[in-house]
């Protein structure tokens, strides 16, 4: 009979009654999955009200709800977290399977709560005052704040004695409280205000362009600027760095998005670049920002009426069923929206072809929009197949294996994995492969020294002490860094040495690029290939490509259910 680490796997698993819980949020569709109220989907799920009571629903599957209608308020999730409010007004986090992480203990702005970077604005009940939780629920900051804004490239807006500031994720001020206003970064630069004029601030809290404009916009690490003149407006540009450009045809100004900038010369509307070229001629009468690779423009007819359509960003015009640009929605993903009078609004593709009517929509969500019919509120989606948001982004011919990991607990610490498709980091392949070697009985030493300066992982402690990783150095681990094909097969290699087995060679499988595998790693890979634990794309092995999370577990879990020698 074969042997086969999964079956002592599942043997250990089972003690410890880790499988069964992944699947135990199955529910069946709700009245053929419409609702009463929606709000943007996110990460999958849409926030979804059935008799007064909020929860959430997915249309993977189907439409149907995912996680029971039982709160009185809800926030999308964010981060693999949702916040949901208690009949007794305090606010708790959910996770995506509807279990309570946090208990009902803080309160919320209007907006509702979201993790942002892995950290959570919240208002402390007692105090009032706002400070900010990590996705463990453990405070980060004081509740100092009167007011605190979400963070965006590690830096967030506070208000403090009445005047905005900027710390960063340890609650350190950037800049002191003494602005009149502040905004999130965004390539680097933020939009702050000082004496009701508007300037420019860089991550380490100095002025690169100073507070004199009557209007600024961030976006993207560029800043459009503006002010009133005796003949008409200034308008500029400038980069991260603050340098400025100016041209005398600007009329007017908009802001950045997806690299271009709406323009206004001669009364018209285009767009510019970053560097200030002009790339959609100005000839439209309106024009809003770029979403999606298009932009909503309008423009006149010589017989007096409007047209209103969509322009790339080589200028390329398309026209749409529309008159004004008002009836046009933004395109996100693959979809947008036409208002159709006053009784509803189409869903049209990138072809403009008309394919579902609505009485109301929301904006795309990650791929998900919801529309409101006469039975109620639904959800499609612009993409196929659907993606499961119990595992964002993972691809179809990963989901099994992922599955039965998580089902295993092997992915439980990792924590919240926003795309499978991400690469893997080293850290994180200790994370997994550690709980891999405990549950398949590997022997772990009682007490083990740190040798690395860069990590306090356990999990990576214990690998190295097996003998199943090694750090870039005796100091260094670099645990942030990826790993490629065949560092990952020398690493599955080793796991099988510190195991002591040896999978079964069933396979003789020949890569066109097999010259490309470093020597040190050439015998790992052909005992990986040979074992089926690994396999090529295309021919081709490609040893230097870094590898994904999926393609990680895939791996591993091909490498458990391996015949043994």
């Amino acid at each position: 009979m074969s042997k086969k680490i999964l079956s002592v796997i599942l043997l250990f698993a089972l003690m410890a009654g880790l499988c069964g819980s992944a699947f135990a949020s199955e529910t069946e569709p709700h009245e053929d999955g419409y609702f009463d109220a929606m709000l943007t989907p996110s990460e999958g799920f849409a926030a979804v009200r059935l008799d007064g009571l909020w929860g959430f629903a997915t249309a993977y599957g189907g439409v149907k709800v995912a996680i029971d209608c039982a709160y009185s308020a809800v926030s999308p999730f964010s981060e693999g977290l949702a916040a949901v409010r208690n009949e007794d007004g305090f606010w708790g986090f959910i996770g995506t399977r509807g279990e309570l992480e946090c208990d009902f203990i803080w309160g919320a702005p209007e907006g509702g709560l979201q993790f942002s970077e892995g950290i959570c604005a919240v208002i402390d009940p007692e105090s009032g005052k706002f400070g900010y939780i990590d996705t463990n629920f453990d405070a980060v900051t004081g509740f100092d704040y009167a007011n605190a804004f979400p963070f965006s490239e590690g830096l967030a807006a506070v208000v403090k004695g009445g005047k905005y500031g900027v710390i960063d994720t340890h609650g350190n001020w950037v800049k002191k409280a003494e602005l009149d206003f502040a905004r999130s970064f965004s390539g680097g630069i933020a939009l702050v205000a000082i004496g009701g004029k508007w300037g420019v601030m860089n991550a380490s809290g100095r002025l690169v362009v100073p507070c004199e404009w009557e209007f600024a916009a961030v976006s993207e690490g560029m800043a459009a600027l503006r002010e009133k003149t005796a003949d008409g407006f200034r308008c500029a540009i400038a980069d991260a760095s603050g340098e400025i450009t100016e041209s005398n045809h600007w009329e007017y100004i908009a802001e950045y998005s997806q690299g271009l900038c709406a323009v206004m010369v001669k009364g018209k509307w285009g767009f510019i670049n970053r560097e200030g070229v002009t790339v959609v001629p100005a000839v439209y009468s309106l024009a809003r920002p770029f979403s999606g690779g298009l932009a909503a423009v309008q423009k006149n007819l010589e017989d007096g009426r409007t047209e209103a359509g969509y322009v790339d960003g080589a200028g390329n015009y398309r026209a749409s069923y529309a008159s004004t640009i008002d009836e046009l929605g933004d395109f996100v993903g693959l979809t947008a929206t036409r208002k159709q009078g006053n009784d509803g609004c189409y869903i049209i593709y990138h072809d403009m072809t008309e394919s579902e009517i609505a009485y109301g929509v929301t904006p795309n969500g990650d791929g998900l929009i919801g529309i409101k019919t006469w039975r109620g509120w639904t959800l499609i989606s612009d993409r196929t197949p659907l993606l499961n948001p119990l595992y964002p982004g993972v691809s179809s011919w990963a989901e099994a294996d992922v599955m039965l990991a998580e089902e295993l607990g092997l992915i439980e610490p990792l924590g919240y994995i926003s795309s499978y498709q991400r690469k893997i980091t080293r850290a994180e392949f200790c994370a997994f492969v550690d709980v891999f070697y405990r549950l398949s009985g590997g022997e772990t030493a009682q007490e083990v020294q740190n040798p690395f300066t860069d990590t306090e992982s356990a999990a990576v402690i214990r690998m190295a002490a097996a003998g199943v990783v090694n750090g870039r150095t005796a100091e260094r681990f670099d645990p942030s860094a990826s790993i490629t094909r065949d560092e990952l097969c020398l690493m599955l290699s080793r796991l099988c040495a510190a195991l002591k087995v040896t999978p079964k060679q069933q396979l003789k499988p020949e890569f066109s690029d097999i010259e490309d595998v470093r020597p040190w790693a050439l015998d790992a890979v052909k005992m990986m290939a040979g074992a089926g634990v690994v396999n090529g794309k295309s021919g081709l092995f490609l040893p230097l490509e870094s590898a994904s999370i999926e393609e990680a577990v895939v791996m591993m879990m091909r490498l458990a259910k391996a015949e043994l020698k």
